[in-house]
């Protein structure tokens, strides 16, 4: 843009252009901070999907499905990463310490077996799908995991969301 000033005409520099600039930024970094996390993964429940130190980005905004690696606190405030293998409205069914999960909602769906903690089976023993906003956990090295055979099922809101990439 064009001024005349002190008997001359001179070019005046926008400022607005460097405003928008930065204010874009600043809504790209806002919006990033709120969307991603960076997730360190402790101890060797995922092995050999993610292994212990290791970062991840988790992504609270994205959709949870079966088979997803994610992020969630648990009731002791712990921070953990595990697998979810069970959905809202998989068939449960319990018999003293043996669980059947049936990832679908009748018998005739694929199934896996577990030996669970009392405290989880007497936590499930009244449930007989999993319930609406809530979901299933392993970890994947089942034989060193604390997940859901112990703890029970997570609810939603536990949830930090689901891991991106290392």
């Amino acid at each position: 843009m064009l001024i005349w000033s002190k008997g001359e005409l001179k070019e005046k520099k926008s400022r607005t252009l460097y405003f928008l600039i930065i204010l874009l930024m600043l809504g790209i970094i806002l919006y990033g901070s709120m969307r991603y996390r960076i997730h360190k993964v402790q101890g060797d429940s995922m092995d050999t999907a993610l292994h212990s130190g290791e970062m991840v980005i988790v992504d609270r905004l994205a959709t949870i499905g079966r088979y997803e690696i994610v992020a969630f606190e648990n009731k002791n405030s712990d921070h953990l990463v595990k697998r979810i293998v069970g959905v809202p409205g998989d068939l449960v069914v319990i018999d003293d310490l043996n669980l059947t999960l049936y990832q679908g909602n009748t018998n005739k769906a694929p199934a896996l077996n577990f030996l669970i903690s009392p405290e989880s089976a007497r936590e499930m023993k009244n449930i007989e799908y999993i319930p609406a906003d809530t979901f299933f956990v392993l970890g994947d090295n089942s034989s060193v995991s604390e997940d859901s055979r112990i703890f029970g099922p997570i609810h939603r809101k536990e949830l930090e969301g689901r891991i991106l990439f290392k």
